[in-house]
């Protein structure tokens, strides 16, 4: 039976975020790259977390994870060796970080 409280499931490679319909976001898999956001020392969660809440939007590439939160904050972690994330380096992003504020994103 479908979950009711699920809104939206996006996936990766080796990855998992299932975001509730209350923003509750939660992350599985692998975090080789930090593609679930759950810090450096964590290469793999086997088991669902919670990782943040007020969450409006999810997003997934093939090694990385963006988050649009309630306030119009774009958040972004994961595998960024060329730049994927858009902030100024090539380092992966192992925790959540903030990469836009105050944005409007629409969905097709």
């Amino acid at each position: 039976m479908k979950d009711p409280l699920v809104k939206k499931i996006c996936t990766g490679y080796y990855h998992s975020l299932l975001l509730r319909k209350n923003g509750e976001l939660f992350v599985s898999g692998s975090n080789g790259n930090g593609q679930i956001g759950i810090g450096k020392d964590n290469k793999c969660q086997t088991k669902i977390t919670l990782l943040t809440t007020e969450v409006e939007d999810i997003f997934s590439g093939a090694d990385n994870s963006f988050i649009y939160k309630k306030n119009k904050e774009l958040i972004g972690f994961g595998e960024n060796n060329k730049g994927q994330l858009g902030i100024g380096n090539n380092e992966n992003q192992f925790e959540p970080i903030q990469l836009m504020k105050e944005i409007e994103i629409k969905t097709i």
